[in-house]
């Protein structure tokens, strides 16, 4: 039996360890590279074809948002899981609507890693039960549209980085500049800039219109993390 070729790509040399020796328990399933960085992943995923991809969203050169989206221009039906310590609830839906496959927190058992593997290579989709109320919550309701961003579709801050993101959500939560910086440890100037990419992105008005599109769109939360 043909096994499924797997490529791993995470920062972090001892998260792809854990990793690889968890789907060492599946004789389905085979890893056939490794990439450290978002540059990495591209380059195998483009020479190495794996079947499924399981990947971190924060990676030095290219986040794995940039990394997914440069990939399915060249291969549409790539199968990428996300693999992150970020909160569900706020990324996978998100990655969903980009061409994820699954989201999976990097805390689950070898088993549902295992299983995860396998359904998105037959085709499926791999989220968890919350994740799935969430999608169908989204779907059974109306699109809101009010005040600062009247106009502005929800999925546009689908063309925000892994960074934006993690910023955007840092405002939502009514953080100042300088909290954020010193919690992601850059500079003040990068967040300045990162507010004004967004705010163009967006089409809204620097921070306040940020913090209006974020809590209108129910992008906040205090669970943040240092990334890359």
């Amino acid at each position: 039996m043909e096994k499924i070729r797997v490529l791993l790509a995470d920062d972090h040399p001892m998260i792809i360890e854990g990793v690889r020796r968890r789907l060492s328990e599946s004789t389905e399933i085979e890893v056939i590279a490794e990439a450290n960085t978002g540059k990495e992943a591209l380059a195998s995923i483009i020479d190495d074809s794996p079947d499924v991809i399981i990947m971190d969203i924060n990676m030095p050169e290219m986040d794995g948002i940039q990394v997914m989206k440069s990939a399915l221009l060249k291969k549409p039906d790539l199968k990428i899981i996300f693999f992150s310590t970020y909160p569900e609830e706020h990324y996978a839906i998100r990655l969903l609507r980009l061409g994820a496959s699954g989201f999976l927190s990097k805390t689950v058992p070898a088993a549902v890693l295992i299983e995860s593997i396998i359904r998105v290579y037959n085709g499926g989709k791999y989220f968890s039960e919350k994740v799935n109320e969430m999608i169908y919550s989204q779907l059974s309701k109306p699109a809101k549209v009010t005040g600062e961003t009247e106009g502005v579709d929800d999925d546009n801050h689908s063309s925000l980085s892994a960074r934006e993101f993690e910023i955007l959500r840092m405002i939502g939560d009514r953080q100042s500049p300088s909290e954020i910086a010193q919690k992601l440890s850059i500079s003040p100037k990068t967040v300045s800039t990162h507010i004004s990419n967004m705010s163009r992105k967006l089409g809204v008005k620097q921070k306040a219109g940020l913090l209006h599109y974020a809590i209108t769109n129910n992008i906040t939360g205090d669970q943040m993390l240092n990334g890359n």
